[in-house]
């Protein structure tokens, strides 16, 4: 199904130095930037295998709820990798109710 919602959107451009420019690309080319909340680790591995095929950009966000399972410190690390590797993947972290209510503790 990830396959299926990142192919239709229009390619952007293929790097990015910060992801004020992939918002500023999708905002002047009126293209949709995918976001996905990841809840495990098999989730954030079928994205990041579709953004490495397409290499189109996209978000991966995080809830308070979801971060008993896939602890915020862990995707964080995930996404720098990706980004390391020349893949466009960038974290979105405003989905807590209030400022680091999407961390988790441990």
């Amino acid at each position: 199904m990830v396959l299926v919602l990142m192919i239709y959107y229009p390619p952007l451009k293929k790097y990015y130095e910060n992801p004020k420019q992939v918002f500023t690309d999708a905002q002047t080319n009126h293209t949709a930037l995918p976001s996905f909340n990841i809840d495990t680790f098999e989730i954030y591995q079928a994205v990041e295998s579709v953004v490495k095929e397409l290499n189109l950009p996209c978000l991966v966000q995080l809830s308070e709820g979801e971060d008993k399972f896939i602890q915020a410190e862990r995707l964080f690390m995930l996404v720098k990798k990706a980004q390391t590797d020349g893949l466009p993947i960038y974290l979105n972290m405003d989905h807590g109710k209030k400022p680091r209510s999407s961390f988790s503790s441990s």
